[in-house]
């Protein structure tokens, strides 16, 4: 059974998560829910019937270092976007 959610999230993260799910014609909230339900998956297996298939197909696509620090780089590119 459904129930409401409230969440607080960057505007930013919203708009683009509203881009998203119109371009993958998609509700903001089974795109919410799947992502959860693969967060709580107790199995590998489970998360990877959970997850889409695009989404699988990311996995390892990227090579990070262990200490990267995503929000530092976020936060400077998102600096030199707007000029700030």
């Amino acid at each position: 059974m459904p129930t409401k959610l409230t969440l607080s999230v960057d505007q930013e993260v919203i708009d683009a998560a509203k881009d998203y799910v119109r371009d993958h014609n998609q509700s903001l909230s089974s795109v919410v829910e799947e992502y959860l339900r693969a967060l709580t998956a107790s199995t590998p297996k489970e998360v990877e019937a959970i997850f889409s298939e695009r989404i699988q197909n990311l996995r390892g696509v990227i090579s990070l270092p262990h200490d990267f620090d995503y929000k530092s780089t976020l936060s400077q590119e998102i600096q030199k976007k707007y000029g700030i």
